[in-house]
């Protein structure tokens, strides 16, 4: 771990508020040039020990960004928060920032990205009521990709990789409604594990088919 040198801490504040001044006053900043600054900072901040103090500044970095609606460089931000080793706490609030931005930009995929870190942080949390809750926003995002693939390519808020196929999202979406349906009772199972055997079929995925055709045995 760094020394903490607390006497860097006035500067390196100076220098980020004034870089982060200088972006939320401008229509359309350069993101390649605000992504090598956040890094700079980030080692900046780091090398003095001072890591949690940038975790904040960044953050409220993020909200200002999103209260300007420079939504893309937003949950570039809040993205990059959520990587970060920190607490179960704070990692949950950076994904829901960066959950609640991709809302706000309309782009399915980024959304489905954001409850499915949601998902996996609560099931290595152990927290399983919270990971089965996470399952039907799931569902819905990856319907609505599935249902409407090519208008949702056109929503997609990158430009640094491409979506997967459709099959791919089809696959999955059918594998939610399986998780989901293993916790239900059997009026609300039965149809989701028919939609998923359908799926299946549509996908051949015989191991999958198996054990769905199994589970509707058993209803």
């Amino acid at each position: 771990m760094p020394t903490i040198n607390y006497s860097a801490l006035p500067k390196l504040d100076s220098k980020f508020s004034a870089f982060a001044g200088n972006t939320l006053s401008r229509r359309r900043p350069d993101t390649n040039y605000v992504i090598s600054q956040l890094q700079h900072y980030q080692t900046q901040y780091n090398k003095n020990g001072l890591f949690t103090d940038f975790l904040v500044r960044l953050e409220h970095f993020g909200l200002c960004l999103e209260d300007v609606n420079l939504l893309d460089l937003a949950g570039i931000v809040f993205s990059k928060l959520a990587k970060f080793p920190t607490t179960e706490e704070m990692k949950e609030q950076f994904l829901r920032n960066g959950l609640r931005v991709a809302k706000k930009q309309g782009d399915p995929f980024h959304i489905l990205a954001r409850i499915v870190d949601l998902k996996k942080l609560h099931e290595n949390s152990g927290n399983n009521y919270e990971r089965f809750k996470m399952l039907f926003p799931e569902e819905r995002v990856l319907t609505e990709i599935v249902e409407n693939f090519d208008k949702s390519k056109k929503r997609f808020r990158t430009v640094s990789k491409s979506t997967s196929s459709i099959d791919k999202y089809k696959l999955q979406l059918a594998r939610t409604k399986v998780d989901i349906a293993k916790k239900l009772r059997r009026t609300e199972a039965y149809p989701r594990l028919l939609e998923a055997r359908g799926i299946f079929s549509e996908l051949d995925c015989p191991k999958e088919l198996k054990f769905v055709e199994r589970m509707l045995s058993r209803l």
